[in-house]
C-alpha cells in the first residue's frame, strides 16, 4: 500500500464513507461498487452507471464503512 494512501486514511473527515452493493443472486453474495462516497445520499443516489448491465434498483443497498467495520444502513 502506498504510503499517500495510508496518510489519506489518517486525516480528519476521512471516516465514516459509504459504499454501493448490489445484490448477485447467482453468487448470493453482496458486491461492492468500487467508489467511495461522503454520504449515503451520494451512494444510494449514484447513477445506473456505477452497477452492471440488469441489476434492479430494489436490489442495492448502502453500506456504512467506519474504522471499526462496515454495516448495511436501512433503506
Amino acid at each position: 500500500m502506498k504510503v499517500s494512501t495510508i496518510n489519506e486514511r489518517r486525516m480528519a473527515g476521512y471516516w465514516p464513507y459509504y459504499k454501493a452493493q448490489w445484490w448477485d443472486a447467482v453468487n448470493l453474495a453482496w458486491h461492492d461498487v468500487q467508489m467511495r462516497y461522503p454520504d449515503a445520499s451520494a451512494a444510494r443516489g449514484g447513477g445506473p452507471s456505477q452497477f452492471p448491465p440488469g441489476v434492479q434498483r430494489h436490489l442495492v443497498r448502502v453500506v456504512e464503512v467506519t474504522r471499526r467495520g462496515r454495516r448495511p444502513l436501512a433503506s
